[in-house]
C-alpha cells in the first residue's frame, strides 16, 4: 500500500500527473479515479498527524469551498475533460492495440468501426499526439485544452 495521493506521488507536477492519467485512461479496463485523485489532491499531512493512521494521508476531507476552488484548477478541468473523452468516445468499446514506439514513446490505440484513437505519448517530454477519428470527422489532440 502506498500512503500518498497519486498527485503527490508524482511531485505535484500537473503535466506529469496528467500524462500518467492519460496513460491510465488509454489502456484497457475501467479507470479508477477516486475523489482525491479527481481533485488532484496533495497529501494531507495534517490529517495524518491528527489521526496517526497512514492511509489518512490520501483521504483528505474537503469543504464545499475547497471543492469549488479545486474545480477551477486547470489540472482538474483537464482531468475531467479526459474522463469525459474516455467515457464517451466510441472507439473505447472496440479493440485495443499497443503500437511499437521507442524507449521514450508509448503508442496506444483503439478501434471500433469507423471510430479510432491513435495516441503517441512521449514519456520524456511529457507531450502527446492523439489522432481522434469518428466517422468522417478527424481531429488531432496535442494540448490538454483540446479534450
Amino acid at each position: 500500500q502506498v500512503n500518498s495521493t497519486y498527485f503527490s506521488a508524482l511531485g505535484c507536477d500537473d503535466d506529469q500527473y496528467l500524462i500518467a492519467r492519460l496513460i491510465q485512461f488509454l489502456v484497457p479496463g475501467i479507470p479508477q479515479v477516486y475523489y482525491a485523485g479527481m481533485l488532484a489532491a496533495r497529501n494531507d499531512v495534517e490529517l495524518l498527524e491528527q489521526t496517526g493512521v497512514g492511509r489518512d494521508i490520501n483521504r483528505p476531507y474537503f469543504t464545499e469551498n475547497q471543492i469549488a476552488a479545486d474545480m477551477d484548477r486547470p489540472v482538474v478541468r483537464h482531468l475531467m475533460n479526459m474522463a469525459r473523452f474516455r467515457n464517451t468516445h466510441p472507439a473505447f468499446g472496440g479493440e485495443f492495440h499497443l503500437g511499437t514506439g521507442t524507449d521514450r514513446e508509448l503508442h496506444l490505440g483503439w478501434t471500433s468501426g469507423s471510430a479510432s484513437i491513435e495516441a503517441r505519448i512521449n514519456l520524456e517530454t511529457r507531450t502527446f499526439v492523439i489522432d481522434d477519428t469518428q466517422g468522417d470527422t478527424h481531429r488531432t489532440i496535442t494540448e490538454w485544452v483540446d479534450f
